[in-house]
């Protein structure tokens, strides 16, 4: 199972389907109160998870105690999730800048100005460089160390969606429901396609072929890497905020504002399940081999099986305090933040599993 989750959706092909983490029974590890709400995802690495919020910080806390460690203070609201990686904890601010933080000490390394427009996507690290999209329109590369630009790219639209990478191009989506191919190596504009005037907040998932992702305009498409072709939609019943994770056999996990996750056939043409839980669904699935975990706006952390969708349990954090943040899966722990602004690790009811 992996030891660490370093950035939002753990790998550059933004997949999302990592581990062992099996769960049958939660109980409450710890939590830790910062002090306001909660919509991103915590980055775990060594013994410390790493949470922004709307309290304006950043948060390091001690995996096995939740004890604070340290904090750094913006001047904006940190919605995307952090990465972590090299010592360094990346992220951006509703501030209009994006940081490098030293992971152990929490002193600042550097920061990078940028357009008016203050929120950015959750930043990728590959290579020694710095991926994200931000709301002045810009798609950026910075150096990792030195937070110097390698490149930027106008796209003509702001970004929530998170940069996938691979065979050196980077996949990013903008509100105006472009999707866009990008060479890393220089920046330039590969090809893009408009799906709809509907917003794609969705983060790409990659397989082999192809390119995963949901649009506010009620659909999961599947794109063709080499050129943004359309190979298949799936309309659900809402519009989707949620980011596709992909099973090993092929199968697409989503969520929808209609209250639903989605397990879709690889072909697109079909469900494999469908499961109702209650309120929308804002948070990407995390899978393991026979789990899925999900947040929902009814105020719940479900664990499904991976095959029917049958809700196994449900955390309850708050009645109607919404879990959007996606759940990170480190060595038998769940990490999530939540809108009460609590961040909460769950581990196995040892003791209630075994008298079951």
């Amino acid at each position: 199972m992996p030891n660490h989750w370093s950035q939002f959706r753990l790998t550059a092909d933004n997949a999302g389907s990592f581990g062992e983490t099996e769960i049958s029974k939660p109980k409450l590890k710890w939590k830790y109160a910062t002090g306001d709400i909660i919509e991103s995802s915590p980055a775990i690495v060594g013994d410390t998870v790493y949470i922004g919020g709307h309290a304006k910080r950043m948060h390091a806390v001690d995996v096995e105690t939740g004890e604070l460690k340290w904090k750094f203070d913006v001047d904006g609201w940190i919605r995307a999730s952090p990465s972590v990686v090299d010592g360094i904890v990346y992220f951006g601010a509703d501030d209009n800048k994006f940081y490098a933080l030293d992971a152990k000490t929490g002193k600042k390394v550097w920061d990078f100005a940028l357009g008016e427009g203050g929120e950015q996507s959750s930043p990728l690290i590959a290579d020694g460089v710095v991926y994200f999209g931000a709301f002045d329109h810009f798609v950026y590369a910075l150096d990792a160390k030195t937070g110097e630009q390698k490149w930027k790219l106008d796209v003509g639209a702001s970004m929530l969606s998170s940069p996938a990478v691979v065979s050196n191009h980077l996949f990013i989506a903008t509100y105006d429901g472009d999707m866009f191919g990008i060479d890393i190596s220089n920046g330039e504009k590969k090809w893009s396609k408009r799906l709809s005037e509907k917003p794609i907040f969705s983060s790409a998932a990659i397989g082999k072929l192809g390119i995963y992702f949901s649009s506010y305009d009620n659909h999961i498409y599947y794109l063709n890497q080499k050129d943004g072709s359309e190979i298949w939609k799936y309309k659900t019943d809402g519009e989707i905020f949620s980011s596709p994770t992909l099973g090993p056999d092929g199968t697409i996990y989503c969520g929808s504002n209609d209250g639903n996750l989605y397990a879709i056939k690889k072909s697109g043409d079909g469900l494999v399940w469908k499961t109702n839980l209650k309120g929308a669904v804002f948070s990407s699935p995390t899978i393991t081999k026979k789990s899925l975990y999900v947040g929902s706006s009814d105020g719940n952390l479900y664990g499904l099986d991976l095959k029917t969708g049958e809700v196994r349990w449900k955390y309850l954090v708050k009645e109607d305090v919404k879990v959007w943040s996606s759940a990170s899966a480190v060595n038998g722990v769940l990490y999530f933040g939540s809108h009460d602004g609590d961040l909460i690790a769950l581990e196995e009811d040892a003791e209630t599993a075994s008298s079951d």
